[in-house]
């Protein structure tokens, strides 16, 4: 069973409670998974404060064309003095434990294990082995913000958690089971990809906070970059 929920919460700082604020803030996150070798030439750009807007464009443009995938893009609003927490989830049960032709009606009615079939997306078990217990793991985006805006809104002090956690795929085993040929078996693969970080930024520019490499026949770089924009109270 899968089920997509976004999810966002506002909770007030115990420190802030009642502390009046001037600001607003506006926090935007691209994250964005690119091949290699555009990841190898938009790195300079990226960290560079002084480039990095031009490198967001080149970004954009990639993700135009198809040449580059976006994993999010989360924009929300929030009070001066508050912590945020955003959730874009995708939750994926699965299977853990089986019983082994665990129901003797079953075993009547498959008396012999049929030949393997082709692994469907969500359900790649084999039809002769029963699931009896499960996990659940969400998977999707996640961003923790705190922000503390100067009195002149130009500059933020931001204690950020963004984190993504991807579905890669399933993974095949080989079960021996002692009574019964090596039946094949599949898990979930999921990669993790979470900083946690603290920084001052001007109020709206772009800001990179992390580069991951994700290995494989075709290497990719994931890239998570924020702005944070200030407005006034309006009073």
């Amino acid at each position: 069973m899968k089920t997509l929920r976004a999810l966002v919460i506002l909770l007030a700082l115990a420190s802030g409670a009642g502390a009046e604020s001037s600001w607003n803030v506006l926090t935007e996150m691209l994250v964005v998974r690119v091949p290699q070798e555009s990841g190898l030439r938009l790195r300079p750009r990226l960290r560079d404060a002084h480039t990095v807007e031009a490198g967001v464009a080149e970004l954009r443009k990639l993700i135009a064309s198809g040449k580059a995938t976006l994993i999010g893009a989360p924009v929300l609003w929030s009070t001066d003095g508050q912590r945020t927490v955003l959730e874009e989830i995708e939750e994926i049960r699965y299977a853990v434990d089986f019983d082994f032709r665990g129901c003797a009606v079953f075993e009547r009615l498959v008396p012999a294990p049929p030949p393997p079939r082709a692994f469907g997306p969500l359900s790649p078990y084999q039809e002769i082995d029963v699931p009896v217990a499960f996990e659940l793991r969400n998977t999707g985006l996640t961003l923790e913000l705190e922000t503390t805006v100067s009195a002149d809104g130009r500059v933020l002090a931001i204690a950020v958690v963004p984190q993504h956690v991807a579905f890669e795929g399933w993974q095949k085993f080989i079960s021996f089971h002692p009574h019964a040929d090596n039946w094949l078996y599949v898990q979930p693969l999921f990669k993790t990809l979470r900083t946690t970080t603290a920084l001052d930024v001007a109020a709206g520019t772009w800001r990179m906070l992390n580069i991951s490499v994700i290995p494989g026949t075709e290497p990719m770089m994931e890239f998570f970059l924020l702005r944070a924009t200030t407005r006034p109270l309006l009073k």
